[in-house]
């Protein structure tokens, strides 16, 4: 209870990150409220809109790569909320028409989830909207995702399964599951929420 009350707080003050920490502590998965933010609501909805995909795929990126630390840097260097390659961000940031831009823009969220969200679009219609391969994709490079092709078409989980590295099946695991909550979490009154079968297509050889 204590952790909890801990992990609420965390939140109050404007500290999602440590919040998402202290109640996966407690392993009570039942907290959904504590564990799924809606930060940067108003930011990740524009983003998304602009780029043509659903927020609830960028919150999923966002919670697990970052977990809503906007000066988060990992040990390959990839920055901010998105978790983005400076290398990446250079490519896309141009496809965007984003005029001088810095590998230090990225650990700014809104430039952050801007130039996350375009990665994302462009690797949504690389893929032919498939979300399972531009997920992989996002983690472990586009360059990848046709060498795991299949023999034959397969459903999503069986290709998920298939993926030679464990970091990236449990990253499109993780990341698919959060987004089809944060897609409920943003649209249960309309009731336009869609499960999580519904956005695993097959995949072709």
């Amino acid at each position: 209870m204590e952790k909890l009350t801990a992990a609420a707080y965390a939140h109050q003050i404007n500290q999602p990150f440590l919040g998402i920490i202290t109640v996966s502590q407690t392993k009570d998965w039942n907290q959904t409220g504590l564990r799924f933010p809606l930060k940067y609501k108003s930011l990740v909805q524009k983003s998304a809109r602009a780029q043509g995909i659903i927020p609830a795929w960028v919150y999923g990126i966002m919670r697990r790569e970052s977990a809503f630390d906007p000066k988060i840097v990992s040990s390959a260097n990839a920055k901010g909320l998105m978790q983005v390659l400076p290398s990446t961000a250079k490519v896309v940031a141009r496809k965007l028409g984003l005029k001088n831009h810095r590998a230090s823009d990225l650990l700014t969220p809104r430039k952050n989830v801007y130039i996350g969200s375009g990665y994302l679009s462009q690797m949504l219609k690389r893929f032919k909207g498939n979300y399972v391969k531009a997920t992989a994709s996002y983690n472990a490079g586009p360059h990848r995702i046709p060498r795991w092709a299949p023999d034959y078409p397969i459903s999503a989980p069986q290709w998920i399964e298939s993926i030679p590295f464990k970091e990236t099946r449990n990253y499109v695991r993780a990341v698919m599951a959060y987004t089809t909550i944060y897609d409920h979490k943003l649209n249960y009154k309309s009731r336009r929420s869609l499960r999580l079968s519904q956005r695993l297509q097959k995949i072709g050889p």
